[in-house]
């Protein structure tokens, strides 16, 4: 729902909560969440990889995403440092930003604040790249989200099944 003008009546913020924890608590059904029994907050280096507001929202859960927190957690320590990934025809999805049609794909991050990876900003593939960003920058973007359901891919098949007509069919697709 998108509020364009004026304030969310109580109900709307109401229904907008529940319908959001319920798929929370859904989300974590599904992906079989294992017991976290003590983790109590988010870790500092997985809590600065998620936008404030959906930082927020996942704090007011946090039993319902234990096992995406667990999830990012092990992405974080698999991912590439800067220049990990130089001389690969694919690069690994470690990470997915999104809002609207702009997209940012990482692959490697500096584990303080530089990220490497392919952003497409407002749906415009003609301009889309490789190229470095910020995690500040990144998380400071206004209603952005994190992936909290990604899948295990690299990015040139991420963007090839989002536009198959744009992107050529990367190899790991082929087999």
């Amino acid at each position: 729902m998108v509020q364009v003008f004026g304030r969310k009546s109580h109900n709307q913020e109401k229904i907008i909560c529940i319908g959001s924890q319920a798929l929370a608590y859904v989300r974590a059904i599904l992906t079989g969440v294992k017991e976290m029994e003590n983790l109590k907050t988010i870790p500092p280096a997985v809590a600065a990889l998620i936008p404030a507001a959906q930082l927020q929202f996942t704090k007011e859960h946090l039993q319902a995403f234990l096992g995406t927190i667990e999830q990012l957690e092990t992405s974080l320590h698999k991912c590439p440092k800067i220049g990990g990934t130089d001389r690969m025809k694919e690069h690994p999805l470690i990470f997915h930003y999104f809002t609207g049609c702009t997209d940012f794909f990482i692959c490697e991050y500096d584990q303080h604040d530089l990220m490497f990876g392919y952003s497409i900003l407002n749906g415009d593939l003609e301009n889309s790249e490789w190229g470095y960003i910020s995690l500040s920058e990144i998380t400071s973007i206004p209603l952005l989200n994190l992936n909290y359901l990604l899948d295990e891919r690299s990015i040139e098949a991420a963007l090839y099944t989002a536009y198959p007509d744009y992107f050529n069919k990367p190899q790991s697709l082929t087999a």
